[in-house]
């Protein structure tokens, strides 16, 4: 006798859900995929995104957790310069060209991290086949013409191979930056390092100690100070990337859901703010999730740099394994020793003409980055940029 399909349950608004029913699903360590976090993004309404939460149950209980989120988006948004000088043309004759309604399955924030969990024993196929049944339903319903379950690691693509059964195809998002954190000071951090690379992180600190910055790092109730916010501005109006942009209720949001397990390094120059990182602790991990800069100043004092250098340090200091740095910067992550992991996203167009025109276009839409090798540490004999990061199944 065959199992029963699965009970599907979907809700507008993350405050229908109850958290402990939601958080059954999530490990400590993705407290980016907790009901809290989703709770700071739907509040917040970033990208005046459209919500639906989803939860599946088999014969056993509930078996996967998905949050989906319906915007506009430039599907130029991953393509290299030269391919969006073109469309940047066709845009001033047609602006909505390549802008269309897309439907996501994980949140409208841009940190690398999925929003779907399934129960590590759950039949895989038959649960996302109900929520690709949910993808299409919401999809319609919402007016998306694309469908995009996003932003999974390799142990995680692996474990939704059959989306690709399923309507999907898979095509890469931008890698996510990590280091793993073995070192008991930022002193052996440096000793660690290879010459060349420890002279460059040194020669940038130099530059912003002569410049007077000092760091602090400071309790999580910052990330609200609007100074940080306009920080993020700047480094937004330069960010080459960019699907969504955050607004200060989300800034806000971290700061008063998650108390002690956000933090915020400040860079300051004479009591004024001229950089910022805002970190997030969940279990043995700890994510660099948003950076500001004041640019005119960093020019001069290479700020950013020695900003990033502290996040490390902090790291260190607070005994975690692993250290998320995002999808950004990679030249100056990987000198200091990460490693970048890749991120797929899975893509469908509603209607066989759109689907077979995205998968089409997916090379030049979705481009692989081929990757640079460092050996940033003097006992590593190589580091290729792409390894895998600590295991975290969907």
């Amino acid at each position: 006798m065959s199992a029963p399909a699965p009970r599907v349950c979907v809700y507008r608004d993350i405050h229908d859900v109850a958290p402990d029913e939601w958080d059954r699903l999530v490990p400590a360590e993705e407290i980016q995929m907790s009901h809290r976090f989703v709770r700071v993004c739907q509040e917040s309404e970033v990208e005046r995104a459209a919500y639906r939460h989803v939860l599946v149950y088999d014969r056993a209980g509930l078996c996967a957790i998905a949050s989906l989120a319906a915007m506009p988006v430039r599907l130029d948004l991953l393509a290299p310069r030269s391919a969006r000088v073109p469309i940047r043309l066709v845009r001033r004759v047609r602006g909505s060209f390549l802008i269309v309604p897309v439907l996501f399955c994980g949140l409208p924030v841009s940190f690398g991290r999925p929003c779907l969990r399934l129960r590590p024993d759950a039949d895989r196929r038959r649960t996302l086949g109900a929520l690709c049944d949910v993808m299409d339903d919401v999809g319609r319903e919402l007016g998306a013409r694309v469908l995009c379950f996003k932003e999974f690691a390799p142990d995680e693509t692996a474990a939704l191979a059959d989306l690709e059964s399923l309507g999907y195809f898979r095509a890469p998002s931008l890698a996510s930056c990590g280091l793993r954190i073995r070192w008991t000071s930022y002193e052996a951090y440096l000793e660690s390092m290879r010459a060349g690379y420890r002279r460059q992180l040194l020669h940038a600190r130099a530059r912003t100690d002569a410049q007077g910055v000092r760091f602090r790092t400071v309790t999580g109730r910052a990330a609200g100070d609007l100074r940080i916010f306009h920080l993020y501005e700047q480094v937004m109006d330069h960010a080459e990337f960019q699907l969504e942009r955050l607004n200060p209720q989300f800034f806000q949001g971290l700061a008063e859901s998650f108390g002690s397990a956000c933090r915020v390094i400040l860079a300051e120059r004479g009591g004024e703010a001229v950089a910022a990182a805002i970190l997030l602790r969940s279990g043995s991990r700890l994510a660099f999730l948003l950076a500001g800069i004041d640019y005119a100043f960093n020019r001069a004092s290479g700020a950013y740099v020695s900003l990033v250098g502290e996040v490390v340090a902090e790291a260190i200091r607070e005994g975690v394994d692993y250290l998320e740095l995002g999808q950004t910067s990679y030249a100056l992550k990987t000198r200091l020793g990460a490693e970048e992991i890749p991120r797929d996203l899975y893509l469908k167009g509603r209607g066989a003409g759109l689907h077979r025109m995205l998968r089409a276009g997916a090379p030049l839409l979705f481009p692989a980055h081929p990757p640079t090798p460092r050996r940033v540490f003097r006992d590593q004999t190589t580091l290729t940029r792409r390894s895998p990061v600590p295991a975290s199944h969907p």
